[in-house]
């Protein structure tokens, strides 16, 4: 297959992949070339950073597969989980519009397949598409509601700790 034929390839499979995310889907092809064109595939395997806090924040990560978790390390190095991530999702939504440095630190748990879209590309994006920037809200509008009902005790006075052991127990069927 000649190399510009390869190319083409990649770069469609690459933009059928983000077409397929509820989040992507709809929009007009260009909208879709363009955001590919500024976007890159990453797999990365467990425990690695897709980002760190105090980074800059130059991309914006759509989880494709696989399961990551996002963290902070609080006075007296302890971390804190904010968030376990297993849904095709973007991630740190709220971190992409609140400032200009990312403020906790995102690793993988299993081996993932994400989508790094150059941030500077995606922002103007939001303010073309209408449609785009309401999911966006409705992305970030849920998310509130999840840490509102975790704040709220919705678990049934589950702690943040047990709840993690459940889903530790869960990934392993129970062994």
């Amino acid at each position: 297959m000649p190399l510009v034929a390869h190319f083409k390839n990649q770069a469609r499979t690459h933009r059928d992949l983000l077409a397929a995310q509820p989040l992507f889907a709809g929009l007009p092809v260009a909208c879709l070339d363009e955001l590919t064109a500024h976007s890159r595939r990453l797999r990365l395997s467990a425990h690695q950073d897709i980002f760190r806090a105090g980074e800059p924040i130059r991309e914006a990560y759509v989880l494709l597969e696989g399961s990551a978790k996002r963290w902070i390390t609080l006075s007296g190095q302890a971390s804190k989980l904010i968030e376990l991530i297993e849904l095709p999702q973007m991630i740190g939504l709220g971190e992409l519009f609140a400032g200009k440095y990312f403020s906790a630190t995102c690793t993988t748990i299993s081996a993932c397949q994400l989508v790094a879209i150059n941030w500077r590309k995606l922002r103007p994006l939001i303010r073309q598409d209408p449609d785009f920037g309401a999911r966006l809200l409705q992305a970030l509008a849920q998310r509130q509601c999840e840490i509102e009902f975790d704040v709220t005790g919705h678990h049934a006075a589950v702690t943040g700790t047990q709840r993690v052991l459940d889903y530790l127990l869960e990934l392993t069927d129970g062994r």
